[in-house]
């Protein structure tokens, strides 16, 4: 096994700390750390996995992200085994972000959001409307969680009137219309 460490300066406006994905292919990180990525913009985040089959991540820390989610996967199977998704006084947005649904396996996560975080939810499940840009949600969708911790702020600093913190929700940002459909 491999170990692989991804530490971006913000200042260097890294867009996303590992991105990649493509139909067919898959994607393990086992013991890394990634920290400090995005842009600012949102649209960037410390890990992306889009379009692929199978992400594992074991033993990683994701923390201090910019905007963007700590952990964002567009896999049909996302599996998630004795990992870290920590805030870190960033201004991230979700740890975890998994839009497209498919089959969700976490075993041993903590995530914590930071009070400057950019959203009041904490796992955010198949909650976008894919089908109007072409990325239909997984066909096969599951949900096992077994040894989760979130940890949330009292409240959001930067959105004070956001009301409370949400643990594992399916929402869209373009409101309840939007969510969930696919």
């Amino acid at each position: 096994s491999r170990s692989c460490s991804v530490v971006t300066s913000r200042s260097r406006n890294c867009d996303n700390g590992i991105r990649g994905g493509a139909i067919g292919k898959s994607l393990t990180l086992r013991r890394c750390f990634v920290h400090e990525n995005g842009n600012g913009t949102g649209r960037a985040h410390n890990v992306y996995f889009g379009n692929g089959e199978l992400l594992t991540v074991e033993d990683t820390l994701s923390n201090k992200a910019v905007i963007g989610h700590l952990l964002k996967s567009r896999a049909a199977r996302t599996v998630i085994r004795n990992t870290r998704l920590i805030g870190d006084g960033g201004t991230e947005s979700a740890c975890l972000d998994v839009p497209d649904g498919g089959v969700l396996e976490i075993d041993g996560l903590v995530c914590e959001k930071s009070p400057g975080t950019d959203a009041a939810w904490i796992i955010h499940y198949s909650g976008e409307n894919q089908d109007q840009a072409g990325m239909p949600f997984h066909l096969q969708s599951s949900i096992r969680i077994r040894n989760l911790v979130m940890i949330a702020p009292p409240k959001m600093i930067r959105y004070p009137n956001a009301g409370a913190m949400q643990g594992f929700v399916n929402q869209s940002g373009l409101g309840a219309e939007a969510s969930g459909k696919g």
